[in-house]
């Protein structure tokens, strides 16, 4: 939120393993509507190519402080991909509780254009 990425609900999300790309989506675009405003002018490329502008990541250990992709980049995120990485690992988080990591195909680096 330090850069007004996202809009802040006190009800958070809700994802269920059957939930679709289309769904998730437009879910993603409420919440993250100046990200999506830059996806709308930026990411040509990648609409073309018939690929999301995001995919599911999870942190693993051995990375550091990072995040790896775990969503297929060949095919559009769905609720099981959300599901399956909040629970990759050996603490396995609650899900009610985990942390989800999205990653842009298209690199957010001019976060002041979306201020």
């Amino acid at each position: 939120m330090q850069h007004g990425l996202c809009i802040y609900n006190k009800d958070g999300f809700s994802f269920t393993k059957d939930d679709d790309f289309e769904k998730l989506d437009v879910l993603f675009r409420q919440h993250f509507p100046n990200v999506y405003a830059f996806f709308d002018e930026h990411s040509d490329k990648v609409k073309k190519a018939g690929l999301s502008n995001w995919l599911v990541c999870t942190k693993a250990s051995g990375h550091g402080q990072g995040v790896v992709v775990f969503s297929d980049d060949t095919r559009f995120p769905t609720g099981d991909d959300i599901v399956t990485a909040s629970q990759v690992g050996k603490a396995r988080t609650n899900f009610n509780e985990g942390v989800l990591f999205l990653g842009t195909i298209t690199p957010l680096s001019c976060l002041s254009t979306l201020d």
